[in-house]
């Protein structure tokens, strides 16, 4: 399958990643960094091509996958009872790996 400019799905997906340890960005397991999956989501929103549609569907439907990013933890600011009602990040501490889960297409 192509885009518009003739480059292959995977070329595309090389070109726009940011934790390339492999060509298709998978550091921590079938995971790819939330930067990643958000430059290959808009690559493929841009494109004109009707293949890019099929793709992302796939890719970020079907699939259900969640990517990583690098935040501060959360920390509690105000709770009800014994529940936490409002977040915010504590960034007095160092960031940490979070799971996100992937947006739709």
């Amino acid at each position: 399958m192509f885009y518009t400019d003739g480059r292959r799905v995977v070329e595309v997906l090389y070109d726009h990643m940011d934790d390339l340890n492999h060509p298709l960005c998978f550091v921590y397991g079938q995971r790819c960094s939330c930067n990643c999956d958000n430059r290959f989501y808009d690559c493929l929103k841009n494109s004109t091509d009707a293949a890019a549609d099929t793709i992302g569907y796939i890719f970020f439907n079907m699939l259900g996958r969640e990517c990583f990013t690098s935040q501060y933890p959360d920390r509690c600011v105000r709770k009800i009872l014994f529940l936490c009602v409002e977040h915010d990040f504590n960034k007095e501490k160092a960031k940490v790996m979070r799971f996100i889960k992937g947006r739709k297409y």
